[in-house]
């Protein structure tokens, strides 16, 4: 069977899914990509490596602003920076190979492509999408468009609790709904853990950052979505006897890294961006990872955190959130839309805690189900589900 997947890029964390998928006897994929990597991120070319087929379709491209919003709190609204894509030769593309299955990516413009090349071919097509609970701002066209593609799907593919609660309430049937939940690259993982000198780089690491201190960690982009600046202002109401005990620690860059930048406090570090493999030493090193998403679809930091036995105070605004986090048994929950004293009183009590690591091996534990296995299972699912469906209709 030829299954088509049609997204923006091959990032490294779906490169393992990716080939999961193409390793089963049955199934013979193609991969067809818009651009080589993200306008926001300093990735290789991870999908050159041979090991799946990639086809890059001519694509047109613009950087443009997106709204973001939670209608419950007021002033959470705020822009993100995407890369918007019309991938004007995928059609030609998918012509040319007539694939059996298409699995598209996004609901935009390379969604309405897929289907119209679907239509004409007389082949299924499947959305694999993920919103979170923090919906975009989209105009009425817009909304009635995404509405209309979930509902006359026969299959979506989504991640996760929240994802499938955001797909219902959009259109689609809860029946068409399949779960691929979100994974890391889990071999890398176990690779790096595996080199003889894993644990001395984490504690020397550990020890240049922050001495004999405990390590809180905040990995990702300074961004908005994020909540650098939060997490930053809620650190500095913490009680002296706390931050005299912990240090904070940012590992990546962004446009807000200027002003995040000109705090001047001896207990928070910014280290920049480092590479996957450098990251992993800083999750082995810290005591507590915090992701204080406003509205991540997932979260995949979360995932690698707790494979590095780490706990992870995570916002509830997560898409991984529901899935991954039971509150004081995997990690903590929190509102980063709530006020800063609110917030400062949360992580109070987590850092306050001397059971971190005990619930750090819990989460371990958890995450051990989550992986590129079962993720490629959860899109062939979606895949056997329309072809049977093919067959009797």
């Amino acid at each position: 069977m030829k299954i088509a997947i049609c997204t923006n890029y091959v990032s490294p964390y779906r490169l393992p899914v990716f080939r999961e998928l193409g390793s089963k006897s049955d199934i013979d994929l193609k991969i067809y990509t818009c651009s080589s990597g993200g306008h926001d991120r300093n990735w290789d070319r991870y999908d050159l490596d041979g090991t799946i087929r990639v086809k890059q379709s001519f694509s047109f491209s613009w950087l443009a602003k997106q709204r973001i919003g939670y209608a419950q709190c007021e002033g959470s609204e705020f822009i993100e920076s995407t890369n918007r894509q019309i991938p004007i030769g995928l059609m030609i593309d998918l012509f040319k190979d007539r694939p059996d299955v298409i699995v598209t990516g996004e609901l935009g413009a390379r969604t309405l492509i897929a289907k119209i090349a679907g239509y004409i071919m007389g082949v299924p097509v499947i959305p694999w999408c993920y919103p979170s609970s923090v919906p975009l701002k989209v105009g009425k066209l817009r909304g009635l468009f995404r509405k209309s593609i979930l509902k006359s799907s026969p299959a979506v593919i989504g991640m996760g609790q929240t994802a499938r609660k955001a797909l219902a309430e959009q259109g689609a049937a809860a029946e068409r709904i399949f779960n691929a939940p979100n994974t890391a690259d889990t071999q890398m993982v176990i690779d790096m853990k595996h080199k003889t000198d894993f644990k001395q780089q984490a504690r020397r690491r550990k020890r240049e950052l922050v001495g004999n201190k405990k390590m809180a960690l905040v990995v990702g982009r300074l961004v908005p979505m994020k909540a650098p600046l939060e997490v930053i202002y809620a650190w500095k109401n913490l009680p002296k006897s706390i931050r005299d005990e912990w240090d904070l620690v940012f590992v990546g860059d962004g446009f807000l890294r200027n002003q995040v930048d000109t705090c001047e406090n001896k207990d928070i570090h910014f280290v920049g961006n480092v590479s996957p493999d450098l990251v992993m030493t800083y999750f082995e090193a810290c005591d507590l990872h915090i992701f204080a998403s406003l509205g991540d679809p997932w979260g995949l930091v979360v995932n690698e955190a707790m494979h590095h036995a780490k706990p992870t105070l995570c916002s509830i605004h997560a898409g991984c959130c529901e899935d991954l986090i039971y509150d004081g048994e995997t990690g903590f929950k929190f509102d980063p839309f709530a006020q800063i004293d609110s917030i400062t009183t949360t992580l109070d009590r987590v850092l306050s805690r001397s059971d971190l690591a005990n619930i750090g091996r819990k989460a371990s534990t958890h995450i051990a189900q989550y992986t590129p296995s079962k993720m490629a299972d959860g899109i062939q699912n979606a895949v056997v589900h329309v072809t049977t469906r093919k067959e009797q209709g």
